[in-house]
């Protein structure tokens, strides 16, 4: 259902991870929602223009419960999606500086994973009234 998954459903105004094309006059690619969906079709997050891309390609899940947090990638390409230069069945995982390939030609690395914002966590206290009523 909804509920378990939700935790991954993240949308925020600075970005969770950065993936950047090395060579390509380092091209920074800005990811700042999960799931982030790479491909050629036009609902892709990330479009890449290129017959060897899949329309879509691979699905990069933010993984905020791992220890540092991490990006899980899901190949659903005809050609394949490999990380560290191994095809990726199914599921792989993507940590500070793994290498994503969608193709020869496009290649990223990943950097800058940043936790999600939690929100505010509520104190741990009884939940006493706003300190105001002591002006009272």
């Amino acid at each position: 259902g909804k509920a378990e998954d939700s935790e991954y459903h993240i949308v925020t105004d600075k970005p969770l991870y950065l993936l950047k094309r090395p060579g390509v006059a380092g091209q920074i690619v800005e990811v700042n929602r999960s799931p982030f969906l790479i491909g050629r079709g036009r609902d892709s997050d990330l479009r890449l223009n290129d017959m060897k891309i899949s329309s879509r390609h691979c699905l990069l899940i933010f993984d905020p419960s791992n220890q540092p947090p991490c990006i899980l990638v899901k190949d659903l390409s005809t050609y394949g999606t490999y990380v560290g230069g191994v095809k990726v069945i199914d599921l792989a995982r993507l940590e500070e500086g793994s290498t994503l390939a969608l193709s020869l030609d496009h290649v990223f690395v990943v950097s800058s994973i940043t936790p999600p914002p939690t929100p505010p966590a509520a104190p741990s206290a009884p939940s006493a009234p706003p300190s105001l009523a002591d002006n009272a």
